[in-house]
């Protein structure tokens, strides 16, 4: 909607999308404004196109969602990692975030930075720093921060590409999608990076699906790892900053 509300009536709108991405769902989004025909299809992808009748009026303001966990307000916007609620994984590990932690903690891929959140609110002697590849995560980042009377410098970056000095503490639950495909490139950067930007003495700690070979790479990293919960599908791995961590 962003997008049309900027192009002039009459334009020419061409979607195009995998059939499993839920591209089907333009028609029915865009029905009031450029009306689709389902022009051609091939590989299990449809292309669509319609003329933009009616122009959009956007607003940020309209797209913005919130819930509450534990007395903390959680502002999210579309495309968010958990928009609807805190998701399984993130909660175990808030679980393992004890109180009254302190020193410089970063939050990579921080979505509406949740962890962030949780963690400041009973450890307010943390300095907390934020980062997401996407805008609407750092935006709403900050806006969760703000709504909790909280403080901490959110960025956007695609892991530790803008990130500046080392940390007592990293915190992730890190991607392992990229669109529909599975990939561990994100996090496989995270690991690895980690000792680049940890203190000595620092921690990493991540939460995965419990199938991923992260472990591998932890112990490839830092020379060792250790669970420190789990279910049936997650589990929170733990390392340090030591001399054996391949800088």
């Amino acid at each position: 909607m962003n997008i049309l509300s900027l192009m002039p009536s009459g334009s020419d709108v061409f979607v195009v999308g995998e059939n499993r991405s839920g591209v089907r769902s333009a028609e029915q989004m865009l029905a009031d404004y450029a009306p689709l025909n389902k022009v051609d299809s091939a590989r299990r992808c449809g292309l669509y196109h319609g003329r933009l009748e009616k122009q959009p009026q956007f607003s940020l303001e309209s797209w913005w969602a919130e819930y509450n966990i534990d007395g903390l307000t959680i502002k999210t916007l579309p495309g968010v990692f958990s928009r609807d609620g805190l998701d399984v994984g993130s909660q175990l590990l808030l679980s393992t975030l004890t109180p009254h932690t302190k020193g410089k903690v970063l939050d990579v891929g921080c979505g509406a930075g949740v962890l962030s959140a949780a963690l400041a609110s009973h450890s307010p002697k943390v300095r907390l720093t934020l980062c997401d590849v996407s805008a609407p995560a750092v935006e709403a980042s900050r806006a969760t921060l703000a709504a909790n009377g909280l403080e901490g410098e959110v960025f956007a970056s695609n892991v530790f590409s803008e990130v500046k000095g080392r940390f007592d503490m990293i915190i992730s639950n890190p991607p392992f999608h990229d669109g529909m495909q599975t990939s561990l490139d994100a996090a496989q950067t995270l690991i690895r990076g980690a000792v680049r930007h940890l203190n000595s003495g620092g921690e990493l700690r991540i939460v995965a699906n419990a199938f991923l070979p992260y472990p591998k790479i932890l112990d490839e990293t830092f020379g060792f790892h250790e669970v420190i919960a789990q279910t049936g599908r997650f589990k929170v791995y733990r390392t340090v900053m030591t001399r054996q961590a391949k800088k």
